[in-house]
């Protein structure tokens, strides 16, 4: 599968409904998941060649400026520690560029894990939606006709809308943060308050810019390349992340609705052997389902879980160093609207993450009158009626996804994370 039929594909959603989409996914083989979230990976570089392990060329550079820019970054951290707004600056920029790179390494190295992710949700909506299993012989009672497209359909707007959010959101601030210092200068120029042109995208260290323009021109050149390259890692990786949970999130959903049709109708009182047949393989179905959700949230967990809970913090101190560098009387309003727009975007990527793990908590778990409780299971015998009772201890429990150690990853950690920016800006404030 090329990365340039996957993209074209994905190009019709633009043209179709969601359900449209679906029926002419389905028909590809494909599924949603499978071409909205590689579509990022690719165009990030990764994931190509025969073995799906290599780097594109071009991605190599842009890596080899990404690195460079953030060991600069690091280096005027270091010199400017004594003027604290230029060291809030240097930090909040270079926080988002670490993590960037962090990101980057996890989808890199560990690349195996990530198609394994990307494997079984595959496995699963293309065997949901190409259903052709031919082998299984039971009373249907005609309740088996396309009834998982709704719920399908549900999460798949929610998945293509959320990675939509995610791209226009970073190319905003991409081109807002990328545009601003020029317009600055620009305006400055007007002005009359500066003579020389050395306008820097990045607050980095440039020692090239003393040495003639064609240094300055370079770091610049490698500065814009690798702002342009870490948006697109964290898309890529916020993508797949989000996609991930959206994913789960509809898969319980559907499998605590496919649960409850386990006996039928249940219109019947009888006991009958086609009728125990179909609901034993209703729960195997069911079983499989739910097995690898928890293998997919445990993997997703295992991926995300240092990464983000380093993020937590650093997003706690990246709000605080925000907060007052807008206290500062000396900013223009290019420097205001880069600063307004970094926040939104930073709270809007903490809300996302918070959103669907704290969805994934909540879907996960069916109590008492709903999945397999609210089954019909009056009808069927008593080796199935344990059997039932089996998967509705299974299917009790939720799942979890962790930031760091301690942290879920849930609405109430990120109104910790407002309340403790908030803290520690009230604090500096004072002390300042």
């Amino acid at each position: 599968m090329s990365p340039k039929n996957i993209i074209s594909s994905y190009h019709l959603k633009r043209t179709k409904n969601t359900e449209e989409y679906i029926k002419h996914l389905t028909q590809l083989r494909k599924t949603t998941f499978e071409v909205t979230i590689t579509k990022w990976i690719y165009k990030a570089g990764l994931w190509l060649g025969p073995r799906g392990g290599s780097i594109n060329w071009f991605a190599k550079i842009c890596v080899l400026c990404f690195f460079i820019t953030n060991v600069a970054q690091f280096i005027a951290l270091i010199k400017d520690r004594h003027d604290l707004e230029k060291l809030f600056g240097c930090f909040s920029i270079l926080s988002f560029c670490v993590m960037g790179f962090m990101k980057f390494l996890s989808l890199h190295t560990r690349r195996d894990c990530w198609r394994f992710l990307h494997a079984k949700a595959f496995s699963l909506e293309d065997g949901q939606l190409n259903e052709d299993d031919v082998t299984v012989n039971y009373e249907s009672d005609d309740d088996d006709i396309n009834s998982l497209y709704p719920h399908i359909s549900l999460y798949t707007k929610r998945l293509l809308s959320t990675t939509d959010l995610l791209s226009k959101m970073y190319a905003f601030t991409l081109v807002v943060y990328i545009l601003s210092p020029f317009v600055e200068y620009a305006i400055f120029r007007i002005r009359g308050e500066v003579d020389v042109f050395k306008v820097h995208v990045l607050p980095i260290w440039s020692p090239l810019d003393n040495v003639s323009v064609f240094g300055y021109l370079f770091t610049l050149v490698v500065e814009i390349t690798a702002s342009v390259y870490c948006v697109a890692i964290h898309i890529a990786f916020d993508s797949f992340s989000t996609g991930t949970m959206i994913f789960v999130c509809g898969q319980f959903s559907l499998l605590r609705e496919y649960s409850t049709r386990i006996g039928g109708s249940g219109n019947r009182f009888d006991l009958d052997i086609k009728r125990d047949a179909r609901a034993h393989y209703r729960l195997q179905k069911c079983h499989f389902i739910h097995v690898t959700l928890l293998s997919m949230v445990n993997k997703l967990n295992d991926l995300i879980r240092n990464i983000i809970g380093i993020y937590f913090f650093v997003a706690t101190l990246t709000l605080c160093c925000v907060a007052v560098q807008l206290q500062s009387t000396e900013l223009s309003a290019t420097q205001l609207i880069s600063l307004l727009q970094y926040m939104c975007a930073t709270l809007t990527q903490l809300l996302l993450y918070c959103h669907y793990g704290d969805a994934v908590q909540n879907e996960s778990a069916v109590v008492v009158g709903d999945g397999p409780y609210y089954s019909a299971w009056w009808c069927l015998s008593s080796k199935i009626r344990r059997e039932i009772a089996i998967l509705c201890h299974e299917m009790s429990r939720n799942c979890r996804l962790f930031a760091g150690p301690f942290n879920v990853l849930n609405l109430q950690s990120f109104i910790q994370i407002i309340k403790t920016a908030y803290s520690y800006y009230t604090v500096l404030r004072q002390t300042s």
